[in-house]
């Protein structure tokens, strides 16, 4: 799998990325829990995406996965996650 791994500044808060087949975007940001994030995904052509929204923790198990090929478990924010979004 091929990540990229990005710190987000105050200037990086709207812009359009591209990602391939089997690729992920990771944006990386430091926040407290009445934080609000309003992100929007389009989905311009391809299979559908997965996006989670994960603390530092459940990323390194979820990244540990990603690498290695082996299903494991991971946590993400319920109210972050969306699944198969087109």
């Amino acid at each position: 799998m091929k990540e990229t791994i990005k710190e987000i500044t105050s200037s990086d808060w709207s812009e359009t990325k591209r990602i391939g087949i089997n690729e992920y975007l990771v944006y990386k940001f430091q926040g407290i829990n009445t934080n609000t994030v309003d992100i929007t995904i389009e989905v311009f052509s391809g299979e559908s995406i997965d996006m989670l929204l994960l603390n530092s923790t459940d990323f390194a198990d979820y990244q540990s996965m990603m690498q290695s090929g082996k299903s494991r478990k991971f946590n993400s924010f319920s109210d972050g996650k969306g699944m198969k979004l087109i």
